[in-house]
Protein backbone atom coordinates (compact mmCIF):
# COMPACT_ATOMS: atom_id res chain seq x y z
CA UNK A 1 0.00 0.00 0.00
CA UNK A 2 3.01 2.33 0.40
CA UNK A 3 3.12 2.63 -3.42
CA UNK A 4 -0.57 3.54 -3.70
CA UNK A 5 -0.06 7.00 -5.13
CA UNK A 6 -2.22 7.38 -8.22
CA UNK A 7 -3.43 10.92 -9.04
CA UNK A 8 -5.76 9.52 -11.72
CA UNK A 9 -7.51 7.13 -9.32
CA UNK A 10 -10.11 8.79 -7.10
CA UNK A 11 -11.81 7.27 -4.07
CA UNK A 12 -15.25 7.99 -2.66
CA UNK A 13 -15.93 6.52 0.78
CA UNK A 14 -19.64 6.54 1.64
CA UNK A 15 -20.00 7.20 5.38
CA UNK A 16 -21.82 4.70 7.58
CA UNK A 17 -25.38 5.93 7.82
CA UNK A 18 -28.67 4.35 8.79
CA UNK A 19 -32.23 5.21 7.85
CA UNK A 20 -35.32 4.04 6.04
CA UNK A 21 -35.33 6.45 3.09
CA UNK A 22 -33.13 7.13 0.12
CA UNK A 23 -30.44 9.82 0.35
CA UNK A 24 -29.62 12.14 -2.52
CA UNK A 25 -26.37 13.32 -0.94
CA UNK A 26 -23.89 12.38 1.80
CA UNK A 27 -21.22 14.26 3.69
CA UNK A 28 -18.24 12.96 1.71
CA UNK A 29 -16.04 13.94 -1.22
CA UNK A 30 -13.80 12.39 -3.85
CA UNK A 31 -10.22 11.91 -2.66
CA UNK A 32 -7.01 11.37 -4.61
CA UNK A 33 -5.64 7.86 -4.14
CA UNK A 34 -2.84 7.90 -1.56
CA UNK A 35 -1.54 5.30 0.91
CA UNK A 36 -3.33 7.08 3.72
CA UNK A 37 -6.71 7.08 1.95
CA UNK A 38 -6.37 3.52 0.66
CA UNK A 39 -5.72 2.18 4.17
CA UNK A 40 -9.34 2.99 5.06
CA UNK A 41 -10.78 1.86 1.71
CA UNK A 42 -11.87 -1.50 0.32
CA UNK A 43 -8.72 -3.45 -0.55
CA UNK A 44 -10.48 -5.47 -3.26
CA UNK A 45 -11.90 -2.32 -4.85
CA UNK A 46 -8.49 -0.64 -4.83
CA UNK A 47 -6.71 -3.53 -6.53
CA UNK A 48 -9.58 -3.83 -9.02
CA UNK A 49 -9.29 -0.16 -9.94
CA UNK A 50 -5.50 -0.16 -9.99
CA UNK A 51 -5.44 -3.04 -12.47
CA UNK A 52 -7.98 -1.36 -14.76
CA UNK A 53 -5.99 1.87 -14.59
CA UNK A 54 -2.78 0.03 -15.46
CA UNK A 55 -4.29 -1.83 -18.41
CA UNK A 56 -6.71 0.75 -19.81
CA UNK A 57 -4.65 3.87 -19.02
CA UNK A 58 -7.75 5.88 -18.12
CA UNK A 59 -8.83 7.70 -14.95
CA UNK A 60 -10.68 5.48 -12.49
CA UNK A 61 -13.26 6.42 -9.86
CA UNK A 62 -14.06 3.93 -7.09
CA UNK A 63 -17.02 4.11 -4.69
CA UNK A 64 -16.96 2.13 -1.44
CA UNK A 65 -20.47 1.79 0.01
CA UNK A 66 -20.01 -1.26 2.21
CA UNK A 67 -20.54 -2.37 5.77
CA UNK A 68 -19.11 -5.71 6.81
CA UNK A 69 -21.44 -8.29 8.33
CA UNK A 70 -24.64 -6.77 6.93
CA UNK A 71 -27.26 -8.86 5.15
CA UNK A 72 -28.51 -8.19 1.64
CA UNK A 73 -31.94 -7.39 3.08
CA UNK A 74 -30.48 -4.37 4.88
CA UNK A 75 -29.62 -2.88 1.48
CA UNK A 76 -33.06 -3.58 -0.02
CA UNK A 77 -35.90 -1.06 -0.13
CA UNK A 78 -38.60 -1.55 2.46
CA UNK A 79 -41.23 -1.37 -0.29
CA UNK A 80 -39.64 -4.43 -1.90
CA UNK A 81 -39.32 -6.47 1.30
CA UNK A 82 -42.86 -5.94 2.57
CA UNK A 83 -44.26 -7.63 -0.54
CA UNK A 84 -42.56 -10.86 0.58
CA UNK A 85 -44.51 -12.30 3.56
CA UNK A 86 -41.56 -14.18 5.05
CA UNK A 87 -39.74 -10.86 5.51
CA UNK A 88 -42.51 -9.12 7.47
CA UNK A 89 -41.09 -9.92 10.91
CA UNK A 90 -37.60 -8.97 9.79
CA UNK A 91 -38.78 -5.56 8.58
CA UNK A 92 -40.59 -4.90 11.87
CA UNK A 93 -37.54 -5.93 13.88
CA UNK A 94 -35.23 -3.83 11.75
CA UNK A 95 -37.33 -0.72 12.17
CA UNK A 96 -37.58 -1.27 15.92
CA UNK A 97 -33.81 -1.60 16.16
CA UNK A 98 -32.94 1.62 14.33
CA UNK A 99 -33.09 3.65 17.55
CA UNK A 100 -30.12 1.75 19.02
CA UNK A 101 -28.22 0.86 15.84
CA UNK A 102 -25.21 3.10 16.56
CA UNK A 103 -24.66 1.68 20.04
CA UNK A 104 -25.26 -1.87 18.81
CA UNK A 105 -22.80 -1.45 15.94
CA UNK A 106 -20.10 -0.10 18.23
CA UNK A 107 -20.58 -2.96 20.70
CA UNK A 108 -20.46 -5.51 17.88
CA UNK A 109 -17.25 -4.08 16.39
CA UNK A 110 -15.55 -4.05 19.80
CA UNK A 111 -16.57 -7.65 20.48
CA UNK A 112 -15.46 -8.75 16.98
CA UNK A 113 -12.06 -7.09 17.37
CA UNK A 114 -11.54 -8.86 20.70
CA UNK A 115 -12.56 -12.23 19.22
CA UNK A 116 -10.30 -11.83 16.18
CA UNK A 117 -7.37 -10.85 18.39
CA UNK A 118 -7.81 -14.03 20.41
CA UNK A 119 -8.72 -16.55 17.72
CA UNK A 120 -7.55 -15.47 14.27
CA UNK A 121 -3.99 -16.47 13.41
CA UNK A 122 -4.05 -16.96 9.63
CA UNK A 123 -6.29 -16.82 6.58
CA UNK A 124 -7.90 -20.15 7.47
CA UNK A 125 -9.44 -18.54 10.56
CA UNK A 126 -10.14 -15.11 9.08
CA UNK A 127 -13.37 -14.19 7.30
CA UNK A 128 -11.37 -11.39 5.66
CA UNK A 129 -8.47 -13.15 3.85
CA UNK A 130 -5.39 -11.01 3.34
CA UNK A 131 -4.87 -11.79 -0.36
CA UNK A 132 -7.18 -9.16 -1.81
CA UNK A 133 -4.88 -8.44 -4.75
CA UNK A 134 -5.77 -11.61 -6.67
CA UNK A 135 -9.47 -11.04 -6.04
CA UNK A 136 -9.29 -7.50 -7.40
CA UNK A 137 -7.32 -8.60 -10.44
CA UNK A 138 -9.81 -11.36 -11.28
CA UNK A 139 -12.70 -8.91 -10.99
CA UNK A 140 -10.88 -6.56 -13.37
CA UNK A 141 -10.72 -9.35 -15.95
CA UNK A 142 -14.51 -9.68 -15.80
CA UNK A 143 -14.93 -5.91 -16.27
CA UNK A 144 -12.50 -5.88 -19.18
CA UNK A 145 -14.43 -8.65 -20.91
CA UNK A 146 -18.04 -7.58 -20.30
CA UNK A 147 -17.72 -3.79 -19.99
CA UNK A 148 -14.74 -2.94 -22.19
CA UNK A 149 -15.37 -5.70 -24.78
CA UNK A 150 -11.84 -7.09 -24.79
CA UNK A 151 -12.12 -10.12 -27.03
CA UNK A 152 -10.02 -13.24 -26.49
CA UNK A 153 -9.41 -12.44 -22.82
CA UNK A 154 -9.53 -15.30 -20.31
CA UNK A 155 -11.78 -13.84 -17.64
CA UNK A 156 -13.15 -16.90 -15.84
CA UNK A 157 -11.82 -19.98 -14.17
CA UNK A 158 -13.17 -23.37 -15.23
CA UNK A 159 -16.89 -23.84 -14.63
CA UNK A 160 -18.40 -27.32 -14.24
CA UNK A 161 -20.95 -27.78 -17.03
CA UNK A 162 -22.08 -31.39 -16.64
CA UNK A 163 -21.26 -34.66 -14.86
CA UNK A 164 -21.86 -38.08 -16.41
CA UNK A 165 -21.27 -41.61 -15.21
CA UNK A 166 -18.42 -43.56 -16.82
CA UNK A 167 -18.32 -47.11 -15.44
CA UNK A 168 -17.76 -46.74 -11.67
CA UNK A 169 -16.37 -43.23 -12.08
CA UNK A 170 -17.82 -39.95 -13.30
CA UNK A 171 -16.54 -37.39 -15.77
CA UNK A 172 -16.93 -33.66 -15.22
CA UNK A 173 -16.85 -31.44 -18.30
CA UNK A 174 -15.86 -27.81 -17.89
CA UNK A 175 -16.45 -24.52 -19.65
CA UNK A 176 -13.58 -22.01 -19.91
CA UNK A 177 -11.12 -24.88 -20.24
CA UNK A 178 -10.54 -24.92 -23.99
CA UNK A 179 -6.77 -24.83 -23.47
CA UNK A 180 -6.89 -27.54 -20.83
CA UNK A 181 -6.85 -27.83 -17.06
CA UNK A 182 -3.95 -27.82 -14.60
CA UNK A 183 -3.41 -28.19 -10.87
CA UNK A 184 -0.80 -26.98 -8.44
CA UNK A 185 1.07 -29.45 -6.27
CA UNK A 186 1.50 -33.21 -6.51
CA UNK A 187 -2.14 -34.29 -6.40
CA UNK A 188 -5.44 -32.90 -7.64
CA UNK A 189 -7.42 -32.12 -4.47
CA UNK A 190 -10.89 -31.08 -3.39
CA UNK A 191 -13.19 -33.65 -5.03
CA UNK A 192 -15.73 -35.83 -3.20
CA UNK A 193 -18.36 -38.29 -4.44
CA UNK A 194 -21.49 -39.82 -2.91
CA UNK A 195 -23.64 -42.80 -3.81
CA UNK A 196 -27.35 -43.42 -3.30
CA UNK A 197 -27.17 -42.82 0.47
CA UNK A 198 -25.72 -39.31 0.06
CA UNK A 199 -22.60 -40.00 2.15
CA UNK A 200 -19.58 -38.24 0.67
CA UNK A 201 -16.07 -39.70 0.45
CA UNK A 202 -12.80 -38.15 -0.76
CA UNK A 203 -12.25 -38.96 -4.41
CA UNK A 204 -9.28 -39.57 -6.67
CA UNK A 205 -9.27 -37.14 -9.59
CA UNK A 206 -7.38 -37.02 -12.87
CA UNK A 207 -7.38 -34.39 -15.61
CA UNK A 208 -8.30 -35.48 -19.13
CA UNK A 209 -7.85 -32.43 -21.37
CA UNK A 210 -10.82 -30.15 -20.50
CA UNK A 211 -12.47 -32.69 -18.18
CA UNK A 212 -11.79 -34.35 -14.84
CA UNK A 213 -12.50 -38.01 -14.09
CA UNK A 214 -13.40 -38.68 -10.45
CA UNK A 215 -13.79 -41.95 -8.54
CA UNK A 216 -13.67 -43.48 -5.07
CA UNK A 217 -13.10 -47.07 -3.96
CA UNK A 218 -15.92 -46.55 -1.45
CA UNK A 219 -18.54 -45.50 -4.01
CA UNK A 220 -19.37 -48.02 -6.73
CA UNK A 221 -22.16 -45.98 -8.35
CA UNK A 222 -21.56 -42.23 -7.96
CA UNK A 223 -24.69 -40.10 -7.80
CA UNK A 224 -23.35 -36.72 -6.63
CA UNK A 225 -19.96 -35.08 -7.05
CA UNK A 226 -18.75 -31.92 -5.38
CA UNK A 227 -15.62 -29.81 -5.29
CA UNK A 228 -14.17 -27.43 -2.68
CA UNK A 229 -17.30 -27.97 -0.59
CA UNK A 230 -16.02 -26.71 2.78
CA UNK A 231 -15.47 -23.52 4.74
CA UNK A 232 -11.74 -23.52 4.00
CA UNK A 233 -11.19 -26.29 1.44
CA UNK A 234 -8.00 -27.75 0.05
CA UNK A 235 -8.45 -27.35 -3.70
CA UNK A 236 -6.11 -26.68 -6.59
CA UNK A 237 -7.84 -26.91 -9.98
CA UNK A 238 -7.17 -24.13 -12.53
CA UNK A 239 -7.48 -23.56 -16.24
CA UNK A 240 -4.52 -22.74 -18.48
CA UNK A 241 -4.87 -19.03 -17.60
CA UNK A 242 -4.26 -19.97 -13.93
CA UNK A 243 -7.75 -18.92 -12.92
CA UNK A 244 -9.31 -21.18 -10.26
CA UNK A 245 -12.44 -23.30 -10.25
CA UNK A 246 -14.99 -22.39 -7.60
CA UNK A 247 -17.03 -24.70 -5.35
CA UNK A 248 -19.80 -26.75 -6.93
CA UNK A 249 -22.06 -29.72 -6.26
CA UNK A 250 -23.79 -31.56 -9.12
CA UNK A 251 -25.81 -34.70 -9.73
CA UNK A 252 -24.39 -37.39 -11.97
CA UNK A 253 -26.45 -38.35 -15.01
CA UNK A 254 -26.27 -41.68 -16.77
CA UNK A 255 -24.41 -41.74 -20.09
Amino acid sequence: MEQARFPHIRLFQVPRLTGQGLREDVDAAWQVCTPEKVSMFSGVAYFFGRELHRIRQVPIGLIDASLGGTRAEAWTRRETLVFMPHYADMVDGYEAGLSTIDQDTKAYEEALAAWESEHCSDDADDIHPTNKQDVGKRLSLIARHFVHDEDGLAYSGPVAESVRAVDSACQIDFLHAESGLVFQGDTLLGFEVAGEDGTFFPAMAAIEESAVRVSSDRVTIPRIVRYAWAANPECNLYNAARLPEGPFQMKVWEA
